[in-house]
């Protein structure tokens, strides 16, 4: 598969950018043979200590790490590494600051390996799949309000209550927590289709825009201009508590469909190639008949 990426990153209405965004390299071939690409997203908690820097750091570590696997190393195996490390690391920024157990950050990870999607996300950052008209999420937020849901006192609560309730956007898991910490990952295959759009972002923009505002956004072909019209949508609402608000957009296309494209294009000009041939063949006999003179 080609990625044709985009992304985008604001500090919204806050003070502090506590967002941190970051991709694998793109042009490293060798690596990609084995390893696809990572795109990254975290989101400092800016009800701790260190936001910016737990979610800065977590985003080097989680890269930084995973372009250490080896060939032989799985891409699953890999990941779960990467995000065991960033939270090592969030941990000890922590300790080193005087914080101890009070910085954090959320995580979103998702690799594109040929045709398939690997990810993982601990927090409320999220993973989306925009495929034809319609969007999945693919991670589960990791909030209080979801642990609600899943709990018997669900039975007790409707929807509403459960996402009304004080502490329902209170975070259970994210880096810095603790060493056991737990996160989201794809349970089982994604297999990938040529124009799909995955969407990797901070909570600044699922909280300000509706599902049908994110596909008419993703519907772009290109994915830097689907990123900005995530921006511009979120932006133009003027909301007063608009957070910080991060997203990655990578649209998929098959390589085939590409050289096809391109074996084409180079078909449609051969007309106008043996023209221009046949063209500057002429010119050259005349000139050799000048220089030869009278016989």
């Amino acid at each position: 598969m080609q990625i044709n990426q985009g992304c985008i990153s604001h500090i919204g209405r806050r003070k502090n950018q506590q967002d941190a965004y970051g991709f694998s390299d793109f042009e490293d071939a060798s690596f990609i043979a084995h390893g696809g690409v990572l795109a990254v997203v975290c989101d400092g908690m800016g009800g701790l200590e260190k936001g910016e820097e737990a979610s800065r750091l977590a985003v080097k570590i989680m890269l930084d790490c995973y372009m250490t696997k080896p060939v032989e190393e799985s891409v699953s195996a890999a990941l779960d590494k990467a995000i065991l490390m960033a939270n090592r690391e969030v941990i000890q920024l922590g300790m080193q600051t005087g914080n101890d157990g009070n910085v954090g950050t959320t995580l979103a990870a998702a690799v594109v390996y040929k045709d398939e999607l690997f990810w993982r996300t601990t927090g409320d950052s999220r993973i989306y799949l925009h495929r034809g008209d319609k969007l999945t999420q693919l991670s589960t937020d990791h909030t209080y309000a979801q642990e609600l849901a899943q709990t018997q006192e669900a039975n007790e609560m409707t929807l509403e209550e459960m996402a009304n309730h004080p502490d329902g956007n209170a975070l259970v898991n994210y880096l810095g927590v603790g060493e056991n910490i737990e996160f989201d990952q794809n349970k089982q295959q994604v297999k990938l289709q040529s124009d799909d759009v995955l969407l990797v972002c901070s909570d600044g923009i699922y909280k300000a825009l509706n599902d049908a505002e994110i596909i008419e956004a993703l519907g772009h072909s290109d994915a830097m201009k689907a990123a900005l019209g995530l921006q511009h949508k979120t932006l133009d609402k003027q909301l007063i508590n608009q957070d910080n608000l991060t997203a990655i957009a990578l649209r998929l296309q098959d390589e085939e469909g590409k050289k096809l494209h391109s074996f084409f294009s180079l078909h449609s000009k051969v007309p106008y190639i043996v023209s221009i041939a046949i063209v500057l063949m002429g010119y050259l006999l005349f000139v050799m008949v000048q220089s030869l003179g009278p016989v």
